[in-house]
């Protein structure tokens, strides 16, 4: 069985060494393939967001073709800017931190939107769109995995009158 498992670093190197580091078999997805003998294809990397994650699965999806998609979803501060000049390079911001900018004015720029501009429900309704959007248009299954707070997030908005 041919599965494809998306996510951040919970499904990167699970704390087991260096990002990218995939091989180490104490991780929990390296467990399931051995058990279940899946021929795993593992294009999860540490920081992304649930966009990054998201977009990395309908990458895949579009050159191969897979027995299940195992969607890793991630915390819901997460942020990630494409760049203008480069779209396959981006800055992220994780909370209140910021990386992978190019100058000080694209860090401290970057800063401020993740201060003042952050909002939430605004990132989870989107990914949860991106999620069933996704699932409608498949023909495979899709399962989800949540190692962050998006479940307990979605659930939040769920109880709010």
């Amino acid at each position: 069985m041919k599965v494809l498992l998306s996510g951040c670093s919970f499904s990167d190197s699970c704390g087991w060494g260096n990002a990218g580091n995939k091989t180490d078999p104490r991780c929990w997805y390296n467990i399931l393939a051995k058990q279940h003998q899946l021929n795993l294809v593992n294009v999860s990397h540490g920081g992304h967001s649930n966009k990054e994650i998201i977009h990395r699965v309908k990458q895949q999806i579009l050159t191969d073709c897979y027995d299940l998609i195992i969607v890793q979803l991630t915390t819901t501060n997460r942020a990630w800017f494409w760049k203008e000049d480069n779209p396959l390079s981006a800055a992220k911001v994780v909370g209140g931190i910021v990386w992978d900018t190019t100058n000080e004015l694209e860090k401290q720029s970057l800063r401020v939107v993740a201060a003042a501009f952050s909002n939430r429900i605004n990132e989870i309704e989107r990914d949860l769109t991106d999620i069933l959007l996704l699932q409608r248009f498949l023909t495979t299954p899709m399962m989800l995995v949540n190692f962050g707070n998006f479940g307990q997030d979605v659930s939040k908005m769920a109880n709010v009158q």
